[in-house]
């Protein structure tokens, strides 16, 4: 289809052709019905054509030169039109001043004849100045033979007519002499200059433009040769002759501009023109030979020309040259067909080696020619491919398309098309196949539909592979996050689709998998993550749930189309059953267990990524009730992890902004009347809308996201300061003791010595006052790097505390181990609640530390019972609420001062 502005311009155009024609055929009648009309004579007709072709030749001249600047045109075209609107322009200055002026005054006639060579050089320039297209020697000879034959026969047809007429007498003076030699000189030049446009210039897309300028100057050459011949015999034919050829070629030099100025036009919104060899004019030479040979047979039955020797001569001189030419066509064409066969050699030995297959298929789709390429592509040979229906060879699955394919390219002449599909391979497997359709039934040397093929089957298996390998996990085979993601996207569509259809996310994730790692290795790791994916496979429903691996040790099973909410549990039931089994990894037996989190669609979805989001939030709660269990997913875990996430951002700003304070608890001497031991620091935290928040809601954050570490080491500084102080201003407790509670975190620092060293030495706290207390977790899990920790400590005077002692793995071998000196008995055990089995377990951690020389300190003591029964015990230091609560720098100073003779609980309950 073509867009609707090339409809509206070659309509344009077409009005302008005609009206242009038109415009002429009426010109040429009027012109006619004047001559012929009684009492005109020659000097009114001559008066007539004057002031009819002056317009016409001025415009001429200005079409010229707007075709000369036109910026689509190349630089040797503009410069050549320049040069003929320069010609035009002398033309019609000369035809000017013979009309209006005359010719007759030596000026006149030396300005006259001024204009006249000008016309004449500046044309020929302009035809030389055309864009020549002779790349190759056989051109070259073949244009200069030919312009040799048209310049004789040119050259004779001027002789016969202009000169021998009336031969040119060398003794009338210079400017005669020049003056007669004007015109059969700038005939010459005008027919070379022709001749040279017609045989060597490249010819544009439309020929019309340069066809039409051709025309017209051969016509004014042929006017200048009637002109100078029939004027010295007939006068009145001389007038309507000669008219009427300088009116048809000033008219067709003015169409030849107004079509290029057009074509340029319409170019600068189409595809550039492309340029051939002007094949289309090379029967200018032979029409020449025939005029000369045909002005010879004329002259010699009509005694018209006489004498006939120069007419023969200038026959012989064409002979000859066209025996030349013809021994240079015949060279040429050996040396063309030698060409030939040397392409078409090499065609061949390129299409035999080819890995593409030329088809060339008949209308009904059969074979009627394969390139010899198909033997080593498909392991045919041509001759059992031809007749055969290409259809017969495409795979059953795409047979319809196929047909179909063709049905429609057959509609459609020389269209190329690019499709694939499936051919039977010689040894009975299928190929994927690329095709270039072309159809060339209209090509009467083809007359088919040309199939370029190329075998694509290891393109499309390297595809497909990467598609799988996007798609999949590289170790396990099992969907990735990606494919994940699209399964959910379905699953989720189908649900808002079907309120009745139900689906369910479980998060797993392997339970203490970094110690297999960690032990075995990652090879031994990697096996086991196979395993558990297989596992998780037989688990399942088959060919209707999907596990996939998201990364690491994290798996997720996709469960679609669940008759109900149980279907999600037991399921979860199900793969921790088959979790159970101990799994072999080289000679190791190694037992695994998962905490899955259970996401429901009946929560209401519209993203895969928020089903997988608290499908993990109920997995890390199933983590924190102690593993191996599943939890499903509730609004209140998600509004508990959107809290978290909020506290854990709340934090990391508020030790900058000063958020955290440290809070003091004594530690009193249960053997001397509660009198104050010691204090241990407690941190708390003034949130700016929570207000205080517990140890207990942001201890953990802080232990996950690493701000213990900046935190602990605050608090560490703080205290000691806080501590020495009071140290100082009070000397009954100048031997006041500091407990601050130390992470693991913090444990696994290599430079903590240091850094507790570099806050001694600030604060100048003495280190024998420091009580550190440790969990016995962190001494478990860490043990080599913890004994060199505690040993480096307690070398500098600190004293090391067993913090809630009894509540971990309690084994006597640490207590020995490591340079413990105060034990804390956990609050658990001094609370009523279990009754003698507790108070057995705090008699015995007391004679226990006891006959180890270790300090003990009771945590919890919260009424006069729990502190009579720990006297009764001879524990030594008591700890509790039945002393002071945890109060600030201020009110534990205020606790200070307030003590005096009376025992400290008394004073609380006073400064309370």
């Amino acid at each position: 289809m073509f867009p609707t502005s090339t409809f509206a311009s070659r309509k344009s155009a077409g009005r302008t052709w005609t009206g242009l024609i038109l415009l002429i055929a009426v010109y040429l009648l009027a012109w006619l019905c004047w001559m012929f009309l009684p009492g005109t004579g020659e000097a009114s007709g001559q008066l007539v054509v004057g002031l009819a072709l002056i317009p016409v030749r001025a415009l001429t001249v200005l079409l010229a030169w707007q075709i000369a600047n036109h910026p689509t045109y190349d630089r040797r075209s503009r410069q050549a039109w320049r040069l003929l609107s320069l010609a035009f322009l002398a033309l019609l200055l000369g035809d000017s001043l013979r009309l209006f002026v005359g010719d007759r005054t030596p000026p006149t006639a030396l300005l006259s004849s001024c204009l006249s060579v000008a016309f004449y050089v500046a044309l020929l320039c302009g035809l030389l100045r055309f864009p020549k297209v002779l790349r190759f020697s056989d051109e070259r000879e073949r244009f200069w033979l030919d312009l040799g034959i048209v310049m004789i026969s040119g050259g004779t047809a001027i002789w016969y007519f202009q000169i021998l007429p009336a031969p040119i007498e060398l003794t009338n003076g210079l400017l005669a002499t020049t003056a007669s030699l004007i015109k059969p000189t700038g005939d010459l030049a005008i027919l070379f200059g022709t001749a040279t446009v017609l045989l060597a210039t490249p010819e544009q897309k439309n020929r019309r433009p340069f066809g039409l300028l051709i025309a017209g100057l051969l016509l004014f050459f042929a006017a200048d040769l009637t002109y100078g011949h029939v004027r010295l015999y007939d006068q009145q034919s001389t007038s309507m002759s000669v008219d009427l050829l300088w009116i048809v070629s000033t008219c067709l030099l003015f169409l030849s501009c107004q079509q290029m100025r057009w074509t340029l036009s319409r170019s600068a919104t189409q595809e550039p023109q492309t340029e051939t060899t002007a094949e289309g004019f090379r029967v200018l030479p032979y029409f020449s030979i025939v005029f000369v040979y045909g002005l010879l047979v004329f002259s010699a039955y009509r005694d018209w020309v006489n004498p006939l020797g120069g007419l023969i001569v200038g026959a012989v001189a064409l002979t000859g040259m066209v025996i030349a030419r013809q021994l240079s066509a015949v060279r040429a064409n050996k040396r063309a067909q030698q060409a030939i066969m040397e392409r078409e050699t090499r065609f061949k030995s390129l299409v035999q080696r080819s890995s593409d297959v030329i088809t060339i298929l008949n209308r009904d789709l059969s074979i009627q020619f394969s390139s010899p390429s198909v033997s080593h592509v498909f392991g045919y040979t041509p001759d059992q491919l031809a007749g055969k229906k290409l259809t017969d060879l495409t795979h059953p699955a795409d047979r319809t398309r196929a047909v179909a394919f063709f049905t429609d390219l057959l509609k459609q002449p020389n269209l190329a098309v690019k499709i694939e599909w499936r051919l039977l391979h010689a040894d009975n497997t299928w190929r994927h196949v690329e095709h270039i359709c072309t159809n060339l039934m209209s090509e009467p040397t083809i007359e088919g539909l040309v199939l370029n093929s190329l075998d694509i089957t290891s393109r499309k298996e390297a595809e497909d592979k990467l598609q799988h390998d996007a798609c999949h996990d590289s170790l396990t085979g099992l969907p990735n996050r990606a494919l994940l993601t699209e399964y959910l996207k379905t699953a989720i569509a189908r649900s808002k689709r079907s309120k009745g259809h139900l689906f369910a996310v479980l998060f797993c994730d392997l339970d203490r998998f970094k110690n297999i790692n960690d032990s075995l290795g990652h090879t031994f790791g990697d096996e086991l993550l196979i395993t558990v994916g297989k596992r998780l496979e037989e688990s399942i429903r088959q060919n209707v749930d999907i596990v996939a691996r998201l990364g690491g040790d994290e798996f997720a099973v996709l469960l679609d189309g669940m008759a109900d909410a149980s279907v999600a549990t037991h399921i979860a039931r199900r793969i921790q059953e088959g979790l159970r089994t101990p799994i072999n990894l080289g000679g190791h037996e190694i037992f695994s267990t998962t905490s899955i989190g259970i996401a429901l669609s009946a929560t209401g979805y519209s993203t895969p990524e928020d089903i997988l989001r608290d499908a993990d939030t109920a997995m890390y709660r199933a983590k924190a009730r102690g593993r191996a269990c599943y939890e499903v997913f509730d609004k209140f875990m998600h509004a508990r992890a959107v809290a978290l996430l909020q506290l854990e951002n709340d934090l990391r700003r508020a030790i900058e902004r000063g958020e955290f304070e440290v809070y003091y608890q004594p530690i009193v001497s249960l053997e001397d009347d509660a009198i104050i031991s010691g204090f241990e620091a407690l941190v708390r935290w003034h949130h700016p809308e929570r207000g205080l928040v517990s140890p207990e809601d942001f201890i953990s954050v802080a232990e996950d996201t690493g701000q213990i570490i900046h935190l602990g080491k605050w608090v560490l500084e703080q205290s000691c300061r806080q501590m020495k102080q009071w140290q100082n201003q009070y000397p009954r407790y100048r031997d006041l003791t500091l407990s601050v509670n130390l992470s693991g975190k913090q444990f696994l620092q290599p430079n903590l010595v240091e850094q507790i060293s570099e806050v001694l030495e600030s604060t100048g706290f003495n280190p024998r006052n420091l009580q550190l207390e440790i969990t016995e977790s962190v001494v478990i899990e860490n043990t080599e790097i913890v004994t060199e920790m505690l040993m480096r400590l307690h070398e500098l005077g600190i004293q090391l505390t067993m913090d809630d002692f009894g509540t971990g793995y309690s084994s006597l071998s640490y207590l020995h181990n490591f340079p413990i000196d105060v034990l804390k008995i956990d609050k658990s055990f001094i609370s009523r609640k279990g009754g003698d089995s507790k108070n057995q377990i705090v008699s015995t951690i007391i004679t226990l530390a006891r006959n180890m020389g270790l300090k003990v300190v009771a945590e919890g003591v919260e009424t006069e019972e729990q502190l009579a029964h720990l006297k009764d015990l001879q524990c030594a230091y008591g700890q509790g609420f039945l002393f002071s609560y945890p109060n600030t720098a201020a009110a534990t100073e205020k606790l200070i001062c307030q003590i005096t003779e009376a025992p400290v609980r008394d004073q609380v309950e006073t400064a309370a």
